[in-house]
């Protein structure tokens, strides 16, 4: 039951991948003002743990994008060089990291095509269920579209 897990707990074992502006937040992204590598890594570059950034990066597919920012993985502005759907993508990777660590349990999803061309709704779709479906197994993964088809989110 969920009232017996302390806050702490709660906190480290689900994961929401959520567009900003955040309630709490004046930040234009998740993570501004932290070099993209603490933001993806939790600040536990340094402790060997987890998925490489490289490989979150690649599986989230911005690594491409992140290559060519000033600074790159250093770049502690590297939203204000992405489009709102890498920046969002980002936050997909750190989640791809918190799932590395073998802690998390549940991961939420809101409306991952939010601010995606039309034109590239089948292949932003189809990244996020490539990227998510290695987490299956041991993650239950909730996905709440608003934008497109809800039923094109099966990754069975």
């Amino acid at each position: 039951h969920v009232e017996q897990y302390e806050q702490e707990t709660l906190n480290f074992a689900i994961h929401v991948v959520d567009h900003p502006p955040l309630a709490s937040s004046v930040a234009r992204t998740a993570g501004q003002g932290q070099s993209l590598t603490e933001y993806v890594q939790l600040g536990l570059e340094d402790n060997g743990m987890g998925l490489p950034l490289d490989v979150c990066l690649h599986r989230a597919g911005i690594w491409s994008q992140v290559a060519n920012i000033p600074h790159g993985i250093e770049c502690t502005e590297w939203s204000s060089y992405m489009t709102k759907p890498e920046a969002y993508r980002v936050q997909l990777a750190r989640a791809l990291f918190r799932a590395s660590l073998g802690t998390l349990r549940m991961l939420v999803v809101m409306d991952p095509l939010r601010h995606c061309n039309r034109s590239e709704l089948p292949e932003t779709r189809r990244l996020w269920q490539d990227a998510l479906r290695p987490l299956l197994k041991d993650v239950l993964v909730l996905v709440v579209d608003q934008t497109s088809e809800p039923n094109a989110w099966s990754v069975s």
